[in-house]
C-alpha cells in the first residue's frame, strides 16, 4: 500500500471513521497494489463483494467522494485477476453512464487505456440536486487501483465503516441555497464540505455553524441546512 495523502481523521464512536484530505498537492497518491490490501472490517472480512452474476466487477468498499478539485483514478489488472481487457469495454461504457446522469458529482476529463489498464481524470462539479450515492460504487475484480491528486487542495472524503449496514449519499448545495435535511435511519452523521449554518425545527430556531470540513450528527427530524460559504457546498450523509 502506498498512501501519501494527508488526511484529518475522525473516529466516530468506533463505528465509523471519517477521513478528509486537507492540503494536498499535486503528485501525492493512494494505491492498492495487491487484491490483499482491500478494505477489511474488524473482524477481519473484506468489504467488498463481487457483482452478481459478474465476477469481474465488484461491488466497491472505498465510498470516496470527491469535494473539491480534481484526480485521477487509475486500474490495472493481471492474468490471474477476475477482470481482463474483454471486460473493459462493457466497465467503460456503464461508467460513461453513470456521468452523464444528473448526479454525476464530476466531469471526465481524459480517459486513456491500454492492454493492462484504465485511467482517468475527474474534476468535481456541482451537480447532484438530490441525494445519491457515490458514481464509483463499482470498480474492477483487480490487482492493482491507484487515486492520484492532480490539483492542489483537492479534498477527497474516505469514510470507512468499521461493521457494514451503513448508508453513504451525496447531495450538493448552490452558493447562498439550502435543503432540509430529513433524518433518515436510527443513526445519522452529514459531513459538510463547506462552511454552513443550520436551523433545527425542533424546539427553538436556534442558528449553529458548521465549521467547514466537520462531521456532525442528525438528532432532530429535520434541520435546514444553508451554504455560507462562496463556493457550492457538497454534502455527505451516512446512516444506518
Amino acid at each position: 500500500m502506498i498512501f501519501s495523502v494527508p488526511f484529518k481523521v475522525i473516529n466516530l464512536a468506533n463505528k465509523l471513521q471519517i477521513s478528509i484530505s486537507e492540503g494536498t498537492t499535486v503528485g501525492q497518491r493512494i494505491v492498492r497494489e495487491s487484491v490483499a490490501e482491500h478494505t477489511k472490517d474488524g473482524e477481519g472480512n473484506y468489504f467488498h463483494s463481487e457483482v452478481e452474476g459478474k465476477p469481474h466487477l465488484i461491488n466497491a468498499s472505498n465510498n470516496y467522494f470527491l469535494l473539491q478539485g480534481k484526480l485521477k483514478v487509475r486500474y490495472e489488472w493481471e492474468d490471474s485477476d477476475k477482470f481482463k481487457s474483454e471486460h473493459l469495454d462493457s466497465f467503460l461504457t456503464s461508467v460513461r453512464d453513470k456521468m452523464n446522469n444528473v448526479g454525476s458529482p464530476a466531469r471526465c476529463e481524459s480517459e486513456e487505456s491500454g492492454d493492462n489498464f484504465t485511467e482517468a481524470v475527474y474534476a468535481v462539479i456541482e451537480n447532484s440536486s438530490d441525494w445519491t450515492e457515490s458514481a464509483a460504487n463499482v470498480e474492477p475484480n483487480c490487482s492493482r487501483a491507484e487515486v492520484v491528486i492532480m490539483e492542489d487542495n483537492t479534498t477527497l472524503l474516505c469514510p470507512m465503516q468499521h461493521v457494514t449496514g451503513w448508508t453513504f449519499e451525496k447531495i450538493d448545495i448552490p452558493v447562498g441555497g439550502s435543503i432540509v435535511s430529513e433524518k433518515i435511519g436510527e443513526e445519522m452523521y452529514i459531513v459538510f464540505g463547506q462552511e454552513c449554518f443550520t436551523y433545527s425545527t425542533d424546539g427553538e430556531w436556534v442558528r449553529h455553524v458548521i465549521e467547514k470540513h466537520s462531521t456532525k450528527k442528525q438528532v432532530s427530524q429535520e434541520l435546514k441546512i444553508n451554504n455560507g460559504s462562496g463556493d457550492f457546498c457538497r454534502l455527505v450523509r451516512i446512516y444506518k
